[in-house]
């Protein structure tokens, strides 16, 4: 997008395109990259609180470690399952429903 916005104005420049064109064009790229250093501000915001919550609530400082976290839960949440299942079918064959 942004690429073709620039050449627009390349085009533009070199073909005679008028002044209010350019400066129109200038001005529209310029509202888009103002636009995008906010996006950009407001994700970086997103990440520091979620990453403070990581520290808080799970006591992991780096996202290694957060992802070694989520593996260990992976794992324990498919032990559950496996237990669950074992003990619902233990159940089943000992009331006969």
């Amino acid at each position: 997008m942004y690429v073709s916005f620039v050449q627009d104005i390349y085009q533009q420049i070199h073909i005679g395109g008028s002044m209010k064109e350019i400066i129109r064009s200038l001005d529209s790229l310029s509202t888009k990259i103002e636009t995008a250093k906010k996006t950009v501000n407001q994700l970086e915001g997103r990440k520091e609180e979620l990453i403070k919550r990581l520290q808080k609530e799970f006591e992991v400082n780096t996202i290694e470690e957060a992802k070694n976290l989520l593996q260990e839960f992976k794992e324990y949440e498919q032990d559950l399952t496996k237990m669950i299942e074992k003990n619902y079918k233990e159940l089943q064959e000992a009331y006969k429903w």
